[in-house]
């Protein structure tokens, strides 16, 4: 039987916990807010999915002509996409390129898209994503996803589901208590002085944080 995780708080997403060789399943985390080698942030909040999951299709080097498989599940959050992938089993492409994700060879995704809205960096936008951020694209609609040697966005790799899992998971328990304790009017007291919660302090510092431990996990992984 299939080892299944839920992880609360996304949007209908379960990610197998291990890769099924014999389904030729994989995660991939698809696209995130960090800056990527063409000096664009791709907002995971601005991709607009409606259409793409009508048609979920994964390519090769974003060839039309060569479908390998199909997204099967994914996760939209403020700062990642996480997707689920199901290969064509009997398709001599497809099982080859199988090969090479499941040994490790082939790690890297890539989305297709049509910017629907980009603005020029701010100093806030620079602050939070660095400066060498050139563009930052707010709004745009997801065409395909596509396996690749090398990708744009350095981040956008095959993961272990575990890792994802955890670090998803980990986000969502801190992001609640942040929203938890701001909801209750925080006065904390101690010899006499009042202690004052900044929200968007504390989530701008947790953010920094989440990035830099998704760095991290990514290090371990390669």
């Amino acid at each position: 039987m299939e080892n299944i995780i839920k992880i609360k708080g996304l949007t209908d997403m379960t990610i197998s916990s291990k890769t099924d060789e014999e389904l030729m399943r994989f995660s991939a985390i698809i696209t995130t807010s960090s800056c990527d080698r063409e000096g664009e942030v791709l907002l995971p909040s601005g991709a607009q999915l409606k259409n793409f999951m009508e048609n979920p299709v994964l390519l090769f080097n974003h060839e039309l002509d060569k479908p390998v498989g199909k997204v099967i599940n994914l996760a939209n959050r403020d700062d990642i996409i996480v997707a689920e992938f199901q290969m064509v089993k009997g398709d001599p492409l497809s099982e080859k390129l199988w090969n090479l994700v499941k040994n490790d060879v082939l790690k890297a995704v890539s989305v297709g898209f049509l910017k629907k809205e980009v603005r020029k960096p701010t100093a806030k936008d620079k602050q939070l994503f660095g400066e060498e951020v050139k563009a930052v694209v707010s709004k745009y609609e997801v065409v395909e996803i596509s396996l690749v040697s090398v990708g744009c966005n350095q981040d956008a790799i095959i993961y272990d589901h575990k890792t994802v899992e955890t670090a998803l998971k980990s986000e969502e328990i801190v992001k609640k208590t942040v929203d938890e304790v701001c909801e209750k009017g925080v006065s904390l007291k101690k010899d006499n002085i009042k202690i004052e919660v900044d929200y968007n302090e504390i989530l701008s510092e947790f953010k920094a944080l989440y990035q830099k431990e998704l760095k991290k996990i990514k290090g371990q992984l390669y």
